[in-house]
């Protein structure tokens, strides 16, 4: 699943509201989601220590992340990408922040 959008700017605030709604309607057995600190942007959460299948140094093996590629939230190029679930509810957040015309999901 990939999210696509229209919006040409995410403010430090909408970025806030997008995590807060994620992390108050995540299930409880998910770890949280945060911002990726990344030159591109965009969202990551931290593996559970069972999904680690390698030690690194290297921060995108402890992490699923998306990253904001020409207004798609785009994952797998730097590691592990976020679950359909996941991404389910990222659109979801990303809706109750934007409107929904300007956020669309894809199979």
């Amino acid at each position: 699943m990939q999210i696509t959008v229209t919006f040409d700017v995410i403010t430090p605030t909408q970025i806030e509201q997008t995590i807060s709604y994620y992390n108050q309607h995540k299930s409880d057995d998910w770890n949280r989601l945060e911002k990726n600190e990344v030159a591109e942007g965009g969202f990551c959460i931290a593996l559970k220590p069972e999904e680690i299948t390698r030690m690194s140094y290297n921060i995108n093996d402890s992490i699923k992340q998306v990253r904001w590629h020409q207004k798609r939230l785009v994952g797998g190029k730097y590691g592990k990408s976020l679950n359909d679930a996941e991404t389910q509810l990222l659109y979801e957040a990303l809706c109750s922040v934007f409107d929904g015309d300007c956020v669309k999901i894809q199979n």
